[in-house]
């Protein structure tokens, strides 16, 4: 017959047991921890390859890496981009200050992001946002350049497209005020007095603050008053017909 265990025993069985529970409760923590994580850095990859492209170069300038995602960025495989960054580069003015940056990280220095545009294999011009930083040798030497870039086209496009609308639209609330504010109207000559204080005619203020075309005429009144003969020979062959 089997000894009973007494209750001191009992209590550490108890201990022990819960232990085992909290420390498989911690590791399912961390195992929902880590298929978490997975899902986040599989989310963060299939971003990276839809968009970005990371990659180094020697201090020559020569490719010596190339992400795979480059052909979803620019078109091309790992092997077709070979050579020197700047064989890709298009005519943009952005891109003349690519070699200060680039020489500066090889120097060293950290640089802040900046802007370039490479052509696409297809011919269509890529705008992209580089971060860049200096690889050291074991002797505090640089041996080369490591960096990614963002494919901000279609930012870069929404950009000027927003602008574009904006620009329209504080026109034509400009114009709307102009419009429907009190003008100051000379009694006698009926000039308008401008923002700036200077008389303008009529026709003139018209014309610069609003898209309005003006064509000159003369109404009827004016007609009889200064042009008398013309008004009776227009007026008296209308009134035969």
């Amino acid at each position: 017959m089997s000894k009973k265990p007494t209750y001191e025993e009992l209590l550490a069985i108890q201990k022990d047991y819960e232990k085992i529970v909290q420390e498989v409760s911690r590791l399912r923590i961390v195992e929902e921890a880590l298929l978490n994580s997975e899902r986040s850095y599989r989310r963060l990859v299939e971003s990276l390859e839809r968009d970005y492209i990371i990659y180094s170069h020697d201090v020559d300038g020569n490719f010596t890496y190339l992400s795979p995602s480059i052909a979803n960025v620019l078109g091309y495989s790992q092997d077709e981009f070979i050579g020197h960054y700047a064989d890709y580069m298009t005519d943009n003015p952005i891109n003349r200050g690519v070699a200060e940056y680039t020489q500066a990280a090889l120097r060293g220095e950290k640089q802040e992001p900046y802007e370039v545009e490479f052509w696409h294999k297809n011919g269509h011009r890529v705008q992209l946002r580089t971060t860049e930083v200096p690889v050291f040798e074991d002797n505090g030497n640089v041996m080369g350049i490591e960096g990614i870039v963002q494919d901000i086209t279609e930012l870069k496009r929404a950009e000027a497209e927003r602008e574009g609308t904006i620009k329209k639209l504080e026109k034509a609330f400009s114009e709307i005020r102009t419009l429907q504010g009190i003008l100051p109207l000379c009694s006698f000559c009926k000039k308008i007095r401008d923002d700036k204080g200077y008389w303008e005619q009529v026709d003139v203020y018209i014309h610069k603050y609003s898209e309005a075309d003006i064509s000159h005429s003369i109404c009827p009144d004016c007609m009889e008053i200064h042009y008398p003969e013309e008004y009776a020979s227009i007026y008296s062959e209308k009134d035969e017909d």
